[in-house]
């Protein structure tokens, strides 16, 4: 066993006093903590914030531009939800004035002339002439079938078809301006449906009635509508008439067969539509 010396280590004696020691290690000092940032600070956070603030424009711009198409798809549901309020408000109003016509129709159809009806219309027109002193001359009627439907296929989609047949009626009187003007205002109280074409005046020798109105020859051209019980146009030179010729007119069919005037005659116990229409 060997034994050392009090102060001796393994490694020898202990250092003298001016020898040359070993370094010690520094003590390790922690950062101080500063307020002032770093210039790469300022870059980070100063990037950071500009992406944010570039995020949130772009956000803002877009769920503007996403408002904006919904406003404008709500704002046009809105115009169409009133639209359609309107629409149903007026159905009550539409399906009224539809009633409204369709009893208006009826009842114009019942003073269009029918097919059998012909010779008693003629007849009535020549006593209404009488009726307010007025000399008939002649009554030359004139028949105007409805057109047929054309051959052209495009034409034909254009094509509206008469539900009537149209009856022109020619009447030459005699009498005063006053007279004239009567008839002409009776034809708007005429139980069927006659409109004035044309009035053709002319003086008759200067002479003068005796209520001091010079007397006037007149024609009057007057379109009725015939309208045939079984649905079948009016068979040409089926009118009757009364005075003068037949006048033949271009575009419409002049008819004066005695035989069809027999067979057209309405009976004694055939009705008469007595209705009130305008001219």
């Amino acid at each position: 066993m060997t034994l050392r010396k009090p102060g001796t280590g393994p490694s020898g004696p202990p250092a003298r006093s001016g020898e040359n020691a070993p370094d010690s290690p520094a003590p390790i000092k922690a950062p101080r903590f500063t307020l002032k940032p770093s210039k790469q600070t300022i870059w980070v956070l100063g990037g950071m914030t500009g992406f944010v603030l570039a995020g949130c424009v772009t956000l803002y711009v877009w769920q503007t531009a996403e408002m904006a198409e919904i406003q404008k798809k709500v704002d046009e549901k809105r115009t169409e939800v009133a639209s359609g309020q309107k629409i149903a408000s007026r159905l009550k109003k539409v399906e009224d004035d539809y009633a409204l016509t369709a009893g208006q129709i009826r009842f114009l159809e019942t003073s269009v002339t029918a097919n059998e009806y012909v010779p008693t219309l003629l007849r009535q027109t020549e006593q209404l002439a009488k009726s307010v002193n007025l000399k008939v001359n002649s009554v030359r009627p004139t028949l105007e079938p409805a057109p047929k439907p054309p051959a052209d296929k495009e034409a034909r989609k254009t094509f509206k078809t008469w539900p009537y047949d149209k009856i022109h009626i020619d009447m030459d009187v005699t009498g005063s301006y006053w007279s004239t003007a009567k008839m002409l205002y009776r034809l708007t109280e005429f139980p069927k449906i006659l409109s004035v074409e044309t009035v053709q005046i002319t003086p008759q020798g200067g002479a003068v009635a005796a209520a001091g109105s010079p007397k006037l020859g007149v024609r009057l051209r007057l379109t009725g509508f015939i309208f045939p019980d079984d649905g079948k146009p009016v068979a040409p030179g089926a009118l009757p008439e009364s005075g003068a010729a037949s006048v033949v007119t271009p575009g419409v069919t002049p008819v004066n067969t005695p035989a069809q005037q027999r067979a057209l005659r309405p009976a004694a116990s055939s009705p008469l539509v007595a209705t009130r229409a305008g001219a």
